[in-house]
């Protein structure tokens, strides 16, 4: 049985599959399955991936036919996996050799096995070339660490570092117990920003068990177009933090934090909304005012911008 799912969600990028495909080839040895989750592909994706996969019994090709979305694609592709970690890697990421031997080499046996986060390092690249490598774990938490050789492990109430972007992952470098996914899933409802609030939920209702690796790699690619927080995402950033505010009573410690995070989340939705929607602006940015009302001079500042 395989240790690890890899599933990569994709969506009429037929070249890049190719790509991501070629790139995998060398990890099908190990102890893995692969699953290519086609969201309402319309152009060659599958006839491209068929003959390149045919001869893998531990790759498959499945289509997603209901509503398109990546994140309702992974919960597709999620329900179809075998193993008990899943590891998101999109089709235009890319792990390092010796990723997945090295992963699974540590999941087959404790403590890696019972962790609901295992994390390798991470190599922000761009469409320019190489880029710089993102600190997943600093010195602090680092501090508060079990290590063992290459294996750091941290566990506990997690949603204070995760929150501030101070323990750094995504589908890139993360393998997640499937147990933790199924658990909480992916909000249909979000078009964006649903992997973030997956895991700050799972993090304010849970203690979290997370293990870095210091010797796996992964590369995660971003595109020029995505490095800035346009107006659509500052939206469903505002919304996730909404609904992490409706479940702050299960960790009531971090109620004041999250409602001070909800109202600069609302508010710098509003700015980013004032010229496409100012009803909706304007509601955001009172949402804002009514969780912290020391936002009142930003408020009137608004005002100006708005009309």
């Amino acid at each position: 049985m395989a240790l690890v799912s890899v599933i990569c969600c994709t969506h009429n990028r037929e070249a890049w599959v190719r790509s991501h495909f070629e790139g995998m080839r060398a990890h099908l040895g190990e102890n893995i399955e692969l699953v290519y989750a086609l969201d309402n592909c319309t152009d060659g994706t599958r006839a491209a991936l068929e003959p390149l996969v045919a001869g893998y019994p531990n790759v498959r090709v499945l289509d997603h036919r209901g509503e398109r979305g990546l994140f309702n694609c992974r919960n597709f592709g999620m329900a179809q996996a075998c193993a008990p970690f899943i590891h998101f890697l999109d089709d235009d990421d890319s792990v390092e050799p010796g990723f997945y031997a090295q992963a699974c080499q540590a999941l087959g046996a404790e403590p890696a096995a019972s962790a609901d986060l295992y994390l390798a390092r991470l190599r922000i690249t761009g469409d320019a070339g190489p880029g710089e490598e993102r600190e997943v774990m600093p010195q602090h938490l680092r501090d508060q660490a079990v290590c063992k050789g290459t294996e750091w492990q941290l566990g506990g109430d997690l949603f204070g570092p995760i929150l501030e972007g101070q323990l750094y992952f995504n589908g890139a470098n993360a393998l997640y117990s499937a147990a933790l996914l199924r658990r909480y899933g992916y909000r249909s409802e979000l078009k964006k920003s649903a992997d973030w609030l997956f895991i700050l939920e799972a993090a304010l209702r849970q203690p979290l068990r997370v293990i870095l690796n210091t010797q796996m790699v992964a590369n995660y690619h971003v595109h020029a177009a995505s490095m800035s927080i346009g107006p659509d995402k500052a939206f469903w950033n505002a919304r996730v933090f909404e609904l992490l505010l409706a479940m702050a009573d299960e960790g009531p410690q971090w109620r004041r934090q999250i409602q001070e995070r909800c109202a600069l989340a609302n508010f710098h939705a509003a700015y980013a909304q004032r010229r496409l929607d100012r009803g909706l602006s304007r509601s955001l940015y009172w949402r804002s005012f009514l969780l912290k009302p020391r936002l009142q001079p930003l408020l009137a500042i608004a005002k100006t911008w708005i009309g």
